[in-house]
């Protein structure tokens, strides 16, 4: 046996395992209970869910921070605006 058959043969493997692979995964999945199904599609469900709630809250904290840091720029302005016009009275 050469080389080249030998690498021809072993991706014809490669294939077949894959292939075999996902027959068994189907049948697996085929097999499985109802209940199980439906406790994975909860859970996924849930995941996905706390995933959005996470995402919303970090959304929520830089729109919190971005309005405080405002808040605070405007405060400054406005206390330099007093301290100008004091400067100035005086």
């Amino acid at each position: 046996m050469n080389f080249d058959t030998f690498s021809e043969n072993s991706d014809m493997m490669n294939e077949t395992t894959l292939m075999i692979s996902d027959i068994l995964s189907t049948v697996m999945l085929e097999l499985e209970e109802p209940e199980d199904r439906e406790k994975e599609d909860r859970e996924k469900e849930d995941r996905e869910k706390e995933d959005r709630e996470k995402e919303d809250q970090k959304e929520e904290e830089e729109k919190e921070n971005e309005f405080i840091q405002k808040s605070q720029q405007r405060h400054e302005t406005e206390d330099n605006d007093v301290y100008d016009f004091v400067k100035e009275t005086i």
